[in-house]
């Protein structure tokens, strides 16, 4: 087989594309693991999804179990019972689940697996906010 100039140099464009491609996969990774803290809570995006902006970067709400209440917890959720919605630390949450007596709530966030909703105020968080979800993701989901 004879290999041209042109060929050698299209082979070389090639495996220098690849490399780079590596290397900015990696650099990506390092920067969501320095964001998140640790490589365990970088959210996991299905392979071959079309839209990764679906995904946010970290599994675990930045405010870990603390919720409606005062008090950060990183132990057992507490309960809330007051208003439907709202903002706390800078996030929303809600009220949630079949029987809303018995407290449950969740983080939201956009379209569940999306960047947590941030907010100032109260009037800014609805009760039709999707939870937060994730596989493995211990402040996701509706529960007290």
């Amino acid at each position: 087989m004879k290999l041209n100039i042109a060929s050698l140099f299209i082979l070389l464009g090639a495996a220098a594309n690849s490399a780079l491609a590596g290397t900015e996969a990696n650099a990506t990774l390092n920067a969501k693991i320095a964001e998140c803290g640790d490589i365990d809570n970088v959210m996991p995006v299905p392979q071959g999804a079309a839209a990764t902006a679906e995904y946010r970067t970290c599994l675990e709400h930045p405010l870990g179990r603390a919720g409606p209440s005062d008090g950060d917890s990183l132990s057992k959720r507490a309960c809330w019972t007051g208003k439907v919605a709202g903002c706390t630390g800078g996030y929303c949450w809600k009220r949630c689940g079949n029987d809303l007596a018995q407290g449950h709530w969740c983080w939201t966030a956009i379209g569940g697996t999306g960047d947590w909703y941030k907010c100032s105020a109260d009037e800014q968080c609805h009760e039709y906010m999707p939870c937060g979800e994730g596989s493995g993701c211990a402040s996701c989901g509706c529960s007290c």
